[in-house]
């Protein structure tokens, strides 16, 4: 799949989700329990960045997307609990990428039941876990914009100015940079996800390293109850 369908494709999932509240979704799990998972592997995050360079609408960014992706291999080093090792496995192009549209295809789906139950694994998705002999797999999508230097307060100064021309009874007020994430851990063994998370946040820069991990954390800390800061360091490949 191109780096061109997997936009596409998480612009359509970013209009799905977008149609939920913000803040954070209650988690959904499996029978599995996390003491369970002795070991995972970190699958390349799919993202997607925007950058509003003027009015409010995005454009793709490939340097924010690359960030983001960066930041989030760094967070979940720092977030996944230290007794599970982390698997640093190279996949082949052809794997890796048929992978992420099989886990994409996942989340697609889980969004539109809003639930995990009864859910399996594709065929394909058991295939490449077989293939490289990986039983828990852990995935991140994000996506969202942030507004170019200048942009935002010349969306206040619209804002204040349509105010006015309404006698103060609509003044939209612009948001300055949102991001989605979602993240999951798919089973091998027992063919379905294990635990499956949202969260959705106005006014968080997308590709700030401190904005990814606390997203990070907040949504996978009361799954492994995690109690402890840790200081392991990520050892996946960004390949």
């Amino acid at each position: 799949m191109s780096k061109t369908n997997i936009i596409a494709m998480l612009s359509a999932l970013h209009i799905l989700v977008s149609l939920s509240s913000c803040g954070t979704t209650q988690q959904l799990v499996s029978e599995r329990r996390p003491s369970e998972i002795k070991e995972i592997t970190v699958v390349k995050p799919i993202t997607n960045i925007e950058i509003i360079e003027s009015g409010n609408r995005g454009t793709y960014s490939k340097m924010e997307t690359d960030n983001a992706t960066a930041n989030i291999f760094d967070a979940l080093g720092r977030t996944i609990p230290t007794d599970i090792k982390i698997q640093n496995l190279k996949m082949d192009t052809t794997d890796k990428v048929a992978f992420q549209r099989e886990l994409h295809l996942l989340v697609d789906y889980v969004e539109g039941q809003q639930q995990i139950k009864g859910i399996t694994l594709s065929p394909k998705m058991l295939a490449i876990m077989d293939k490289y002999s990986q039983d828990f797999a852990i995935g991140v999508l994000e996506f969202g914009f942030a507004r170019a230097k200048g942009n935002y307060g010349k969306q206040i100064a619209k804002g204040v100015g349509i105010g006015i021309l309404t006698l103060g009874f609509y003044a939209p007020i612009p948001i300055k940079a949102a991001s989605t994430m979602i993240c999951l851990i798919v089973d091998r063994k027992n063919n379905n996800v294990a635990f499956y998370r949202k969260n959705n946040g106005q006014e968080l820069n997308p590709t700030e390293k401190t904005v990814i991990e606390r997203q990070l954390k907040g949504l996978l800390e009361p799954y492994f109850k995690a109690t402890k800061p840790t200081t392991k360091k990520a050892v996946v490949n960004r390949a």
